[in-house]
């Protein structure tokens, strides 16, 4: 309605990062990070980002290393130092396993981000677009929701999801973790499906798109 206001026609169409085409990663063998499988986390700062929530993220890198044997990755998606890569630093102050955690720099090229998600056997992702090409190359992913679009973006979808305010939050997402690299094969299987149908209808929707443009 706004975009009309001002005389310019608009329409929807789906989040244009599923018209990336991982094609040069496609059937790449999961990698392992200094001899380790690696498990990657993504988050962005928010005003509700307390120091106990960012104490709580630690515990789960130090759960993730002692349970399973897993490094972690850090991963920033904002190119502001002061953003993604801060809130990470936090994290590796707090934990206590240090050695088995690392934090990738912020700016990274999107082939080399690609690289990065699908040599990981799942994704934290409290930044949307973590989840969604981590998707794109078939990884699972654990939505970390902080507002409403992340929930409505993974509301019809069995990914794992978690609200940032949850009451229990280290709880629950332990238990995730728990669901999903236990159950490695199901949640693989079910993501592999999901970014097959989501390919084919980004697909269909960037047809659509560019017949009424030309």
């Amino acid at each position: 309605k706004l975009f009309l206001g001002w005389g310019i026609k608009a329409d929807l169409t789906v989040d244009l990062s599923f018209y990336c085409q991982p094609k040069h990663v496609e059937g790449m063998v999961r990698q392992a990070h200094n001899g380790k499988n690696y498990v990657v986390l993504s988050l962005r700062p928010s005003r509700n980002f307390t120091k106990n929530k960012y104490t709580i993220f630690a515990q789960t890198c130090d759960f993730i290393t002692s349970k399973y044997g897993l490094n972690i990755i850090l991963l920033p998606f904002s190119s502001d130092p002061k953003k993604d890569t801060r809130a990470l630093n936090k994290i590796f102050e707090l934990s206590t396993h240090k050695r088995n955690i690392f934090l990738y720099e912020n700016g990274l090229k999107l082939e080399k981000i690609l690289e990065i998600l699908q040599g990981g056997v799942v994704t934290i992702a409290m930044r949307l677009h973590a989840g969604i090409l981590s998707l794109l190359v078939n990884t699972p992913v654990i939505s970390i929701n902080y507002m409403k679009k992340s929930g409505s973006f993974w509301e019809d979808t069995e990914i794992p999801q978690i609200d940032i305010q949850s009451g229990d939050l280290f709880a629950e997402l332990i238990a995730k973790v728990d669901m999903v690299l236990l159950g490695a094969k199901k949640a693989r299987a079910s993501v592999e499906a999901l970014a097959s149908r989501s390919k084919s209808n980004a697909l269909d929707e960037k047809e659509k798109l560019l017949s009424k443009i030309v």
